[in-house]
């Protein structure tokens, strides 16, 4: 049978996804991609934090009580954040997320200085205990979130999955993750594009003319590309721009960069990689060009920079 391009389209971990991969045989395709699909729900329902049923939420639930037993796979993801938290001085935190419940984006409302404080109190992921058995929050309040590992984490898992069903040439994408297994089949790189931070969604209710407007294409033969920016959820007060980029020593929105994308050979790391830069803020380029990483970023007055 003829090899064919097959591509799949479904919704995971609150964001719209794609599977591409070549195959000769459709039931055998369709079979792989329900596997791919099953992997992403499976790590969705063990570390969604929207899901009272989740490891995640149960670790969260006994912050201050006791401890919760882990398995293999979460040990690995919390010496991960571990390490992404020492090589970020402290700015990558999983603990960080608390702040959300002071910044609301719906509402366009910065909250007082002291509603901060009140959650900057419960961040502090070098409070946390856990070992490769069990972990407890210290404090009653706290938690831990995986939204800025999960997804990148399951682009690689669905990765490794396609490439035990010897897929060749296909390409992950959740959510803007993105995974990539090979060149196209032609040899040729695959075009990734790179959302353009300033574009608008139109409201057009045809799909075409409701795409993210790209501003750069990536030519990717293998890897992963993750991207972080302000342009997803923010608001603007007085033209200054407040998004959902937060810092955990300040509790404040990190300024000074819109948008970056990097590669890297895992996409969990090109988007703990993104989202430190971002905090680092006016250091972030600097700090890109230090670790000589392949990037695209643009700043807060829409100046373009590359590796």
């Amino acid at each position: 049978m003829p090899i064919k391009l097959y591509r799949y389209q479904f919704s995971a971990m609150g964001s719209p996804c794609t599977l591409r991969f070549y195959h000769a045989n459709e039931i055998q395709a369709r079979g792989i991609y329900q596997s791919a699909v099953d992997e992403v729900k499976r790590l969705e329902d063990k570390y969604s934090r929207y899901l009272d049923s989740s490891l995640l939420s149960q670790i969260n639930k006994n912050a201050g009580t006791q401890k919760t037993a882990i398995d293999a796979e979460t040990a690995s993801l919390l010496v991960y954040a571990e390490q992404a938290y020492q090589i970020s001085d402290g700015l990558f935190d999983i603990t960080t997320g608390v702040l959300r419940k002071v910044w609301d984006f719906k509402a366009a409302k910065i909250p007082s200085q002291q509603k901060i404080d009140n959650q900057l109190s419960l961040v502090d992921w070098s409070l946390v205990e856990w070992d490769q058995k069990s972990i407890l929050l210290p404090q009653k309040g706290m938690e831990i979130d995986f939204g800025g590992i999960v997804k990148e984490y399951a682009a690689d898992a669905v990765a490794t999955l396609l490439k035990r069903f010897d897929i060749k040439h296909g390409v992950i994408d959740l959510g803007g993750d993105i995974h990539v297994i090979g060149p196209d089949i032609d040899g040729k790189s695959w075009q990734i594009g790179i959302r353009d931070p300033n574009y608008k969604k139109s409201k057009d209710k045809n799909p075409s003319k409701n795409l993210n407007k790209a501003s750069a294409y990536i030519p990717m033969s293998s890897g992963g590309l993750a991207s972080s920016g302000d342009y997803e959820r923010n608001f603007i007060v007085n033209g200054k721009k407040y998004s959902h980029i937060l810092n955990p020593k300040t509790g404040w929105p990190a300024l000074g960069l819109s948008a970056v994308s990097i590669w890297s050979e895992q996409t969990i790391i090109a988007g703990t990689i993104a989202t430190i830069s971002m905090l680092k803020q006016d250091q972030g380029i600097a700090w890109l060009k230090e670790l000589e990483i392949p990037f695209f970023a643009m700043d807060n007055k829409d100046k373009l920079y590359k590796s």
